[in-house]
């Protein structure tokens, strides 16, 4: 929906998508709280903008939420795996207590994640189609009486004409 409204004009935002499950893009083990999957991640960066600054006394960042989202920003217990790895509970074991899916907290971890985002490669099945009609185009240059550049020589020289 967000998509069609920036086709639309609506808004001129970036749209990315975040995937909970996967790991996280930032892994220090020498830090005291480590994230285990992106929805930690997550929980633990908004949990880190939240808290107050001993010499100001106020967080890096105000909100300013209704009641229900407030009480979920405060619902899940946060534990450790195995591994040592902050675990924020799952939304799965949330509701066997009896709590509800945090749904507007989830927007509001959302709205401030700063995801790293990993443009992606070109694939080499692209590089070699280029090749190809690079040939292609050589090929039929050649074919038609043309005496084409060489693609591999430097860009300043251009073939010369020759013997007939």
């Amino acid at each position: 929906m967000l998509e069609v409204w920036g086709e639309n004009g609506k808004h001129s935002s970036e749209i990315i998508g975040v995937m909970v499950s996967e790991s996280p893009d930032r892994d220090d083990p020498g830090a005291p709280m480590r994230p285990w999957r992106k929805r930690d991640e997550m929980w633990l960066a908004t949990r880190a903008l939240l808290q107050p600054d001993p010499s100001t006394g106020s967080g890096r960042l105000r909100l300013r939420v209704d009641r229900e989202a407030g009480i979920q920003l405060t619902t899940p217990n946060l534990g450790n795996n195995a591994g040592g790895h902050s675990v924020v509970e799952s939304k799965k074991a949330m509701k066997a207590r009896g709590m509800n899916s945090p749904d507007r907290t989830e927007a509001v971890l959302l709205a401030v994640y700063e995801p790293n985002v990993r443009r992606p490669r070109p694939h080499r099945l692209t590089a070699v189609r280029a090749l190809y009609t690079e040939a292609v185009a050589w090929q039929e240059q050649v074919q038609h009486g043309h005496r084409p550049r060489d693609p591999t020589a430097p860009p300043h020289r251009w073939c010369r004409p020759g013997p007939p």
